[in-house]
């Protein structure tokens, strides 16, 4: 979440004030559990920061934990978090997800969103060039075997998701709810906002 806070001196002081914006500007990432609707880690920015890699971070500190067990944990990501470093990352560590992605985000998964199928596996291919441009450790021509599901919103648009969850464990149908599930945050956000200010 990005956002403005208050031009109070404190707060001009502690959070940067962007070229584009008179008001302090803060930038937060936050993992958030939303079946137990909890915090679980959340970092607040002076101005703005690279969501990809703070993400990252706060995924392998949360692998770190001693509580932790992937098994038990499906990742729920919007569109702007996705990348193929992001992805080769979770696949490397066992770790559950599903991604709202854009239409262009890759190649393969830009030839399902032109054709007729609703859910389907594909492989990403670690190229040389994408390896570079990702900058993923890995072996040239690594394959990652992921699905892609195509979801019908309420409003009637569509979305695309691409997941490691199997089928037979995970229909398309329990893929949008769980997806929808991701709302939480949204809604979870105004309280560590109302927080921030409160403390400032």
């Amino acid at each position: 979440m990005k956002g403005e806070l208050p031009k109070t001196p404190e707060l001009s002081e502690k959070y940067r004030i962007s070229p584009q914006s008179e008001q302090p500007v803060f930038h937060a990432v936050s993992v958030y559990d939303v079946l137990n609707e909890l915090f679980i880690r959340s970092e607040f920015h002076f101005g703005t920061a690279d969501e990809r890699e703070l993400a990252g971070k706060m995924i392998d500190s949360v692998t770190q934990d001693e509580n932790y067990r992937a098994e038990a944990q499906i990742g729920l990501f919007d569109r702007g978090f996705p990348s193929l470093e992001m992805i080769y990352h979770l696949l490397e560590q066992k770790r559950k997800f599903v991604m709202r992605v854009s239409s262009n985000f890759l190649k393969e998964v830009n030839e399902f969103r032109k054709s007729r199928y609703i859910d389907r596996q594909i492989c990403v291919t670690c190229t040389k060039r994408r390896i570079r441009s990702a900058q993923i450790q890995c072996e040239e021509n690594t394959k990652l075997n992921l699905r892609c599901v195509r979801i019908q919103l309420s409003s009637g648009a569509e979305e695309i998701l691409i997941t490691n969850l199997e089928r037979a464990e995970f229909p398309k149908r329990d893929l949008k709810q769980l997806y929808s599930l991701r709302w939480g945050i949204e809604t979870s956000f105004n309280y560590l906002l109302f927080q921030i200010q409160r403390n400032s």
